[in-house]
């Protein structure tokens, strides 16, 4: 589809962050669904946030160097992978100890675009033009962030309830991750 294009590296870096950067905030407005889904309190869903946290931290220690070693694209598939495995155990998870070990997971992989985005910056670009795409990179990742609760909420209330958003949130990744395995 886009073989002979030439697609911008602003625009592709943009879409990378895009999964990486929404998938904690987008499933906000469904944290009381979530708690009366799975039996618990507000309380104990909001640590979904936590261990989503942690992976993410984890991750970043893991996907710099072995971006390095390994290569952005190999990093990228890998940590597409691991979100996608987070993000179909959040849909299908069956208790809240499965669905906090699916958001760790979830997190070790949303790490990834993140990580690899700067990584290609520091690659591509110099001086005053590197600092101009780390800060069209922080904008995008803010905008993401800021409008993902709105959306979240959104698909919470017209698709009926958590289970949809989550297993939205599958497909979504499932087709970004499809976005990156075709044209390899």
């Amino acid at each position: 589809m886009l073989a002979g294009r030439w697609v911008p590296l602003p625009f592709i870096l943009v879409v990378s962050l895009l999964a990486g950067c929404i998938e904690v905030d987008m499933s906000v407005p469904s944290f009381p669904d979530m708690a009366a889904s799975f039996g618990v309190s507000e309380g104990h869903i909001q640590r979904t946030i936590t261990y989503n946290f942690l992976g993410f931290v984890f991750g970043a220690l893991i996907y710099g160097p072995l971006s390095e070693s390994i290569g952005r694209r190999k990093t990228m598939l890998i940590g597409g992978a691991i979100m996608l495995l987070g993000a179909l155990g959040c849909t299908y998870a069956t208790s809240i100890d499965l669905l906090m070990l699916s958001r760790f997971i979830q997190g070790l992989g949303a790490c990834t675009p993140v990580v690899v985005a700067y990584a290609i910056i520091s690659d591509r670009y110099q001086g005053a033009a590197m600092y101009s795409m780390i800060g069209l990179v922080n904008a995008c990742i803010s905008i993401f962030m800021s409008l993902a609760p709105l959306a979240g909420g959104w698909i919470n209330e017209h698709w009926g309830g958590a289970r949809k958003l989550c297993g939205c949130r599958g497909d979504y990744r499932s087709g970004g991750f499809a976005g990156i395995v075709v044209p390899a």
